[in-house]
């Protein structure tokens, strides 16, 4: 157990270093758009490292031993680190700058704006992997970003609170509600981009 925790206590130093450069490498991709294009896309950036204790349960659900090479094997959003953008083009535009960073090595990309989940859940979500050097060893970490629209955010706070509620009244009276709104946050989206672009490019529409 002891020997568990100390690799654990190592572990963690590593993801919570790849948190604050994954932010720096994110602050840096904000400013070259900004000098590129003259605005910054993102609105909003939220950093998240999962506790012990969600470790914990979500290994024993899995019936994974408790160990730090598990979490490895097992987990790629210890750290997850939500990037709110106004338009669903800002989102794709921001990983691309994202990606250009040459120590980040894209593992996968499940883009849910092109192609939603079934639930109407729309992000698009790259793990990404980054080299960390701690006392002279390095690790290759594995870290979440998931970037979604305002109306994106707004949608998936309001089922993840309906989903934790154990006593909902006619539930697949919901789930399809949730999905409706999800196709109506859709097309606002789409909307309002049309607006920005006609604004940017002085389209006139009757």
């Amino acid at each position: 157990m002891e020997e568990n925790a100390l690799a654990y206590k190592e572990l963690m130093a590593y993801y919570r270093t790849a948190a604050a450069m994954m932010e720096a490498k994110i602050q840096r991709a904000r400013d070259e758009l900004l000098l590129d294009y003259g605005s910054d896309p993102v609105e909003e950036v939220a950093t998240q490292i999962k506790s012990a204790d969600e470790i914990v349960d979500q290994l024993l659900a899995a019936g994974a031993p408790l160990t730090a090479e598990n979490i490895e094997k097992n987990f790629h959003d210890i750290v997850a680190l939500d990037v709110t953008c106004l338009f669903p083009a800002e989102l794709y535009l921001f990983a691309d700058a994202v990606l250009r960073d040459k120590d980040v090595s894209l593992l996968h990309r499940d883009d849910m704006v092109a192609a939603p989940r079934e639930d109407g859940y729309r992000a698009l979500c790259l793990v990404l992997s980054v080299p960390i050097t701690l006392r002279g060893q390095t690790r290759n970490v594995k870290v979440e970003l998931r970037l979604q629209t305002g109306v994106m955010k707004l949608w998936s706070s309001i089922e993840q609170k309906l989903r934790q509620k154990k006593d909902i009244i006619a539930p697949e009276q919901v789930r399809q509600e949730l999905v409706s709104c999800s196709e109506i946050g859709a097309e606002l989206d789409a909307r309002l981009e049309q607006i920005r672009y006609n604004i940017d490019h002085r389209v006139i529409t009757k």
